[in-house]
């Protein structure tokens, strides 16, 4: 026999004196099989057991920053100093098995699985690789990933009007919200639009467009405030136009409530 780390010979005595060994095979347990020339017999040869070569697990995910609406990219990457490894890769979100069946290892020592949308809230996911005759098994350090819930869009019409009344000067103006917004929608200005009034004849007409210097977002009052380019002098109008999105939730459009000044 042939050891395939040290590549030393050993022979080794056929059970039955003066017979020979042929039709040498290896069986579905690792173990030689053959019949013994002359003798009417089958002998079996059970071989050293072969020192596993050491592998490392690495785990990524995309995308990094996921939603309950995204799939997740798993890619585990086995790699070892005696070579490529061979054999599959089990992928777990703490306790539980993602992928029902194990996922083989390609030519470059890659298994990548696709899992279906996660649950709100924080995941431990690990790689697990199962080794082979060659290779022992190895599992990835934890991956955390925080799976948020996804902006959505107000169920609005096409325009949510807020009035705020006053008699002096107005140079800002701010709404508060009741559910927490989106930054980046809550920031684009091209969302607001803010009219000035004009009474005549005992009837306020808000046909004067004011111009919007700046828009500003609280994330923790959750307001939005917007200075106009010059203040005006009389009540003002501001419009929310669909497209305003929330942090979490769907919220109804009871969302824009009021005035904070």
């Amino acid at each position: 026999m042939i050891n395939p780390t040290t590549k030393a010979i050993t022979e080794l005595a056929v059970p039955t004196a003066g017979s020979k060994p042929t039709e040498i095979v290896t069986g579905p347990d690792g173990n030689l099989y053959f019949t013994e020339f002359g003798a009417d017999r089958i002998g079996q040869l059970t071989p050293d057991a072969v020192a596993q070569a050491a592998t490392t697990t690495q785990l990524t995910a995309s995308p990094s920053n996921a939603t309950v609406a995204d799939s997740i990219v798993l890619v585990a990457a086995v790699t070892s100093a005696a070579g490529t490894p061979d054999g599959t890769v089990s992928f777990r979100d703490g306790a539980t098995l993602l992928n029902a069946t194990p996922v083989a290892l390609d030519a470059n020592g890659r298994a990548t699985f696709v899992a279906g949308a996660l649950s709100l809230g924080n995941h431990s996911i690990t790689a697990v690789y199962s080794g082979s005759s060659r290779f022992r098994g190895s599992t990835s350090a934890a991956l955390q990933l925080t799976i948020n819930a996804p902006a959505v869009a107000f169920p609005v019409p096409a325009e949510l009007v807020v009035v705020r009344k006053s008699r002096g000067a107005v140079a800002a103006v701010t709404l508060s919200f009741n559910v927490p917004l989106d930054p980046a929608s809550a920031r684009t200005r091209n969302l607001y639009r803010v009219l000035g009034g004009v009474k005549k004849r005992g009837v306020t007409a808000f046909n004067k467009q004011l111009s919007i210097k700046t828009v500003r977002f609280d994330a923790t009052a959750n307001t939005v405030t917007i200075t106009l380019a010059r203040s005006f002098k009389g009540p003002v109008l501001v419009t929310v136009r669909a497209g305003l999105k929330a942090a979490n939730g769907t919220p109804s459009t009871s969302n824009v409530v009021r005035f904070a000044n």
